[in-house]
């Protein structure tokens, strides 16, 4: 019988690479510098950054490090590389998955096409989501402070966003379901009348700053 642990991987989305994250590739994959390399290379051919200099920049910058363009080839790299030191001797990776833009990551962590491929997609799809990706995301907590549900709360949530999309024009919608927070997605207009309708929760509701309206129609063009 085998001493060997079971693993499910899920790799993360957008936002995941922060200011505490910076220098990530650096500490803990330069061991792994012949596949930053080649990612490198695939940005320097598309007059981009490159992760090494991104990741080794001397300060964390929101304007930049956020971008979609920007942050999902950060995310990726780390994501997939982070796989890539699981340690196979202790554990038997049964399956993979991704939150949102970790769908892409999953992509190459379960094999389905090559590291490579997989930031090259990743990459694209950042580049395409910065570019193209319109309106935006906010998060709402729906839970006290002892991270209880409020009753009722999360329905007059969703009810205040079908009363916005009611009008013309506007539509907001449920993005990603956190649990105890809901994250919206729509056009910027349709975002500012519900944080002027929703009562205030401490930072809620925040709006994710460089993050377009992921998971709605509007992500088409994207596609």
């Amino acid at each position: 019988m085998s001493n060997k642990q079971t693993a499910l991987v899920i790799a993360p989305g957008r936002g995941t690479y922060g200011k505490g994250e910076l220098g990530y590739l650096a500490r803990h994959h330069a061991q792994r510098s012949d596949i930053i390399a080649r990612f490198d290379a695939l940005r320097a051919g598309n007059n981009q950054p490159t992760l090494t200099e991104l990741d080794s920049a001397d300060r964390f910058s929101n304007s930049l490090h956020l971008r979609g363009d920007v942050a999902a080839p950060l995310i990726y790299a780390a994501s997939y590389l982070d796989f890539l030191a699981i340690d196979r001797a202790r554990f038997d990776v049964a399956a993979v998955a991704g939150n949102s833009m970790g769908w892409y990551s999953a992509l190459a962590c379960g094999g389905a096409v090559s590291g490579d491929a997989g930031f090259a997609i990743a990459n694209a799809m950042g580049l395409n989501s910065q570019a193209h990706g319109p309106g935006g995301q906010m998060v709402v907590t729906i839970v006290d402070d002892q991270w209880r549900e409020v009753p009722g709360l999360r329905a007059a949530v969703m009810n205040l966003c079908d009363r916005i999309s009611a009008r013309a024009g506007q539509f907001a919608a449920l993005s990603i379901d956190l649990g105890g927070m809901v994250v919206l997605a729509g056009p910027d207009a349709a975002l500012t009348a519900f944080a002027k309708a929703v009562p205030p929760q401490g930072n809620f509701p925040l709006r994710l700053p460089n993050h377009a309206a992921f998971h709605t129609p509007l992500m088409a063009p994207v596609a």
